[in-house]
């Protein structure tokens, strides 16, 4: 049988925790970027990176997780939550797959006292099959849907006027529209500067 280590670190090299969730897939929310907002905009979130690593030393499995405690002494012990924002990401070459990994992560929560364990799906894709057998409560999240198989001036025209007129003033603007999911040296500069931002208009002092 093949043995896997499991490991989980409170820091990391940003570039290569990046390019590591990068190669098996992952996303914005699973990088180190991410991790320095939650930290920015909680200030009782701790990040874990997680490593699922084979008996060659491969990583096959990787998570980013959030410590949180109530701020009181007395009800820290009572209040653990480790949280994930994306559902971990894990080598097809793993045989029990996220299975697997995901009673490690219960395993892991427990043994630091947490009560509660939540993995959420942000450009996750896959997982609810696995997470429904666990035995984890699902909760179905909607928030829009868009029939795209109309054209691109069609869709446009469909919307409200309010929107089409943001959306030119934007491009007036220099806004430029791309996409980017995987994670990226680029990505995640753009993604700190995004959030930068963000926290300022949102009155959060950065931390970092």
């Amino acid at each position: 049988m093949t043995t896997r280590e499991f490991h989980v670190r409170k820091n990391v090299d940003a570039d290569q925790w990046d390019a590591q969730v990068g190669s098996l897939g992952g996303s914005i929310h699973h990088s180190s970027a991410f991790a320095r907002y939650i930290v920015a905009a909680d200030g009782h979130a701790v990040p874990r990176f997680i490593c699922l690593n084979d008996d060659t030393g491969n990583l096959v499995g990787a998570a980013l997780g959030f410590q949180v405690r109530s701020g009181r002494k007395l009800l820290a012990p009572l209040t653990g939550r480790f949280w994930l924002a994306a559902v971990p990401l894990v080598s097809s070459e793993v045989g029990d797959g996220l299975t697997g990994f995901v009673r490690e992560l219960e395993a892991y929560a427990r043994r630091t006292g947490n009560t509660e364990l939540d993995i959420h799906s942000s450009a996750s894709f896959s997982g609810r099959q696995e997470l429904d057998m666990l035995g984890f409560g699902l909760t179905d999240r909607f928030e829009f849907e868009l029939d795209l198989t109309p054209s691109e001036d069609d869709l446009f025209k469909s919307m409200e006027q309010k929107r089409r007129k943001n959306v030119r003033k934007a491009a007036r603007s220099g806004v430029v529209r791309s996409e980017e999911r995987r994670v990226g040296k680029e990505g995640r500069s753009r993604w700190s500067a995004y959030h930068e931002n963000k926290i300022l208009r949102d009155n959060h002092r950065l931390l970092y």
